[in-house]
């Protein structure tokens, strides 16, 4: 099973510039923001019942939800401290909601997004859709079926329902794409139903990753259409149109997609296992 699931909570953020951000938040225009309403989040806290692992809280930035403090009681309401977790950019130590945060979770991912991480971290180009660069359908179906987010990270509930990867539950609320039905044991639908979304992420592409200091974010064509289709931001880019060779893939998987805390030397484990003699000839 997946580490936890999340419930976005909201969009709205603090920073809203980092490049290849996993929801997107430098694309997402103003009609498009959100604040869950309290009863989808109770109906979100009950579809995870059955949910072995812990269940995360995350954003956007949840401590900007207006309704905060009434979401820790109701969390609290069905499961103890130690189911929870909270994705943060603000420091829990000194938030207005620090007793409460405390009292509701018992796991914090902290992300300072200080300038240390803005020279050393690097993001996977998320942007680059696994379409536009792998050509051959048979490598592209394998890279996603092998990939690090989807089978390593979370699913998530957010507004426009349940979805089995955290990346491609962000694509689906840019792009307007209906979720599963939030309901109990939603993670156990077949993931191939939402793949049409992994062909618009470069999530499972080996890639070189980088740096989030350069703001320049790069973008292919099928997720450049997706955003002006679909009245997005765009932010400063760079348009890129040549798919990679075969010899590219194979000498970037060794890349590590997962690990974007270089400021701390986390290393993830690397899930791609390719017979490279079917595609090289």
């Amino acid at each position: 099973m997946k580490w936890f699931s999340q419930i976005d909570i909201t969009n709205y953020c603090h920073i809203n510039n980092c490049v290849y951000c996993s929801r997107f938040e430098r694309h997402i225009p103003e009609n498009k923001r959100y604040y869950m309403p309290i009863e989808q989040i109770e109906q979100a806290i009950k579809a995870c019942a059955s949910w072995l692992n812990p269940v995360g809280i995350i954003g956007g930035e949840p401590q900007l939800h207006p309704n905060f403090t009434e979401i820790c009681k109701l969390l609290l309401k069905y499961n103890p401290r130690s189911k929870y977790g909270l994705w943060t950019s603000i420091n829990p130590k000194t938030s207005k909601y620090k007793n409460c945060i405390e009292d509701t979770f018992g796991f914090i991912a902290f992300n300072e997004h200080n300038n240390n991480q803005l020279e050393t971290c690097k993001h996977q180009p998320l942007t680059l859709s696994s379409i536009d660069m792998i050509e051959n359908n048979e490598l592209r179906k394998e890279f996603q079926e092998q990939c690090y987010f989807r089978l390593k990270w979370c699913g998530t509930i957010n507004p426009n329902g349940a979805f089995h990867c955290e990346i491609a539950g962000a694509i689906a609320y840019l792009f307007n794409i209906k979720g599963w039905d939030i309901k109990d044991r939603w993670w156990e639908n077949d993931w191939h139903t939402q793949q049409p979304i992994c062909d618009l992420c470069g999530g499972c592409v080996p890639q070189e990753r980088q740096l989030i200091c350069n703001k320049k974010q790069k973008i292919s064509l099928s997720f450049l259409e997706g955003l002006i289709g679909h009245d997005c931001e765009l932010g400063d880019y760079e348009l890129i149109q040549e798919p990679y060779t075969i010899e590219y893939l194979k000498s970037h998987c060794v890349e590590k997609p997962g690990a974007y805390r270089g400021d701390r030397g986390e290393v993830e484990e690397n899930t791609i296992n390719i017979n490279w003699n079917k595609y090289e000839n």
